[in-house]
């Protein structure tokens, strides 16, 4: 009694763990599909709200920068003692916040000094624009090309491998990992 052949498709593997295709006539060596990506279920419906945040006090920096500003940045100076001086406490439940005082003074001298760069030596600032801007597109080419080499790394290795198989006489050589789907057998009758 003859058992007929079972259709093309992926079946557990006969010689080891894992699934090989079988196409119908013979065991291939192609590598197995992907696993389907499991669903990823994000539930918002937590109990407990967030810790309210408690600042006691501290300096309003967007006061003095709009004082700075007013004044041609002759409040810049109050400021600094205030930022240097006054620290902002923040208590959180659970934990404690910082201060970004630092980066704010760094920040408003900064703008300054390219400001009075500016009205002062207007060919130098526009010296150290022109420098700027030529060393982040320098950054940018720099940065475009380690990406574009890395895609032709990945695009030659996947034809390395398609290539091997070829040799090998795998059907991966012509199809790559993705094989196509076989016509459904209609018998017409």
């Amino acid at each position: 009694m003859t058992h007929p052949t079972p259709p093309p498709g992926w079946y557990p593997d006969p010689s080891g763990s894992g699934q090989r295709y079988f196409d119908g006539r013979q065991w291939t060596d192609l590598p197995p599909p992907p696993p389907a990506q499991p669903s990823v279920v994000i539930n918002n419906n937590v109990g407990a709200s967030a810790p309210a945040v408690v600042v006691t006090n501290g300096p309003n920096h967007g006061l003095h920068l709009a004082l700075t500003l007013l004044t041609c940045g002759m409040w810049l100076p109050i400021w600094l003692i205030v930022a240097i001086v006054g620290h902002r406490r923040v208590q959180v439940g659970g934990g404690s916040g910082g201060s970004h005082t630092a980066m704010v003074v760094g920040a408003v001298v900064g703008v300054l000094f390219l400001l009075g760069l500016a009205a002062s030596h207007f060919a130098a600032f526009v010296g150290l624009a022109v420098l700027g801007g030529l060393g982040f597109l320098g950054y940018w080419a720099y940065q475009r090309g380690v990406d574009r080499r890395a895609e032709q790394a990945r695009i030659a290795a996947r034809a390395d491998a398609e290539h091997q198989a070829w040799m090998r006489g795998n059907p991966a050589g012509t199809y790559g990992l993705y094989p196509p789907v076989p016509p459904p057998d209609n018998p017409q009758q």
